[in-house]
């Protein structure tokens, strides 16, 4: 199995894309290898060590790991369809709760890649034909530029800029919306670098903040700062001798947060 297991690898190191697109992925990659049980169990090892700090992906391999082992009397292949199918569910669930608080907006900012807010401004572009979409490319990997261009194929007015020129163009700007790789119990959440950022100087302007996410996002433990930086892959660059740090994630405190949409 060494060619799913390099096509594994490459959904593991992907940090372009957040929680929910990697869910997809996997479920996917599960879908193509599902007569593999063998291969199945060894992936969802790796997929725990690697990625068990996403709610999402760690439901995702309880749920497989059940249907593997006989605990649910269910087809692997039905199972993974049906999972697939019910996702999108959740997207329409988030909207229809937000819908009437999002109609009052029409330019948005938002940082990095997220599956959900795709799946969100797709449905609020149908409601709203003057939805303005700015995303920051969300540096150092640039994953807001894939999720500009992933914007503007649904017609979407899209802009993207650094990270640096918010505070330049926040006077443009209605709401910021925001998805999450964790929503903390106390209201916070845990989302990509740069999100506090936006989310304090909206603070600063009085713009409110919306995050949208699923609600298996949700984890009971109240995690520390320390804990955070602990947990996330902090990976050093170097740059001319220079070490400096790269701080994939960050917390979010809910003082900062005007509302959050879960289905």
């Amino acid at each position: 199995m060494k060619k799913a297991d390099k096509e594994l690898e490459i959904i593991l190191s992907d940090k372009l894309h957040g929680s929910s697109e990697l869910l997809n992925l996997i479920c996917q990659h599960f879908l193509k290898y599902q007569d593999s049980t063998a291969y199945l169990q060894k992936a969802l090892i790796r997929i725990r060590k690697n990625l068990s700090h996403f709610p999402v992906i760690t439901n995702f391999t309880k749920y497989v790991d059940h249907i593997i082992n006989g605990k649910m009397q269910e087809s692997l292949s039905d199972s993974l369809r049906d999972f697939s199918k019910k996702r999108d569910e959740v997207y329409q669930a988030i909207f229809k709760k937000a819908s009437k608080y999002l109609s009052k907006y029409e330019t948005v900012l938002t940082i990095s890649h997220s599956r959900t807010l795709i799946k969100i401004l797709e449905l609020w572009k149908k409601s709203n034909p003057n939805l303005k979409v700015i995303v920051c490319e969300s540096r150092p990997e640039q994953e807001g530029i894939l999720m500009a261009k992933e914007i503007s194929k649904l017609k979407i007015e899209t802009n993207i800029i650094t990270e640096a020129m918010s505070g330049n163009i926040i006077s443009e700007i209605d709401l910021i919306v925001l998805g999450a790789d964790q929503i903390l119990k106390n209201g916070s959440i845990i989302n990509k670098t740069g999100s506090r950022m936006l989310a304090i100087l909206a603070k600063y302007h009085r713009i409110p903040v919306v995050i949208l996410a699923s609600s298996d996002k949700i984890v009971n433990e109240k995690i520390s700062k320390n804990k955070i930086r602990a947990k996330y892959d902090i990976a050093p660059l170097r740059v001319r001798r220079i070490k400096s740090r790269n701080e994939i994630f960050e917390e979010i405190e809910n003082k900062l947060i005007t509302k959050i949409f879960t289905d």
